[in-house]
């Protein structure tokens, strides 16, 4: 999974590089907040393939826990 989610991120950068539309810097710093502080602390060393319904159906709760239980880093990604 881990390795999945490295390569997305890496091929949005790109895109960035290449001055694509629809790609922004802005964006890209969301999607690394979202993957590196929330989605990768979730699933943790789960495959891809062994991410299922119930792992999405879990992550909302999860999020709201994490949020109220954990001190993130402030601008961590700018």
């Amino acid at each position: 999974m881990a390795e999945g989610l490295d390569r997305f991120l890496k091929h949005y950068q790109d895109n960035i590089n290449k001055g694509m539309n629809g790609y922004t810097p802005n964006i890209l710093r969301n999607l690394r907040k979202r993957i590196d502080f929330y989605w990768r602390e979730y699933v943790g060393a789960k495959e891809s393939d062994d991410i299922g319904y119930t792992d999405f159906e879990g992550y909302e709760a999860f999020r709201r826990v994490y949020a109220k239980n954990t001190k993130r880093i402030k601008n961590k990604y700018r």
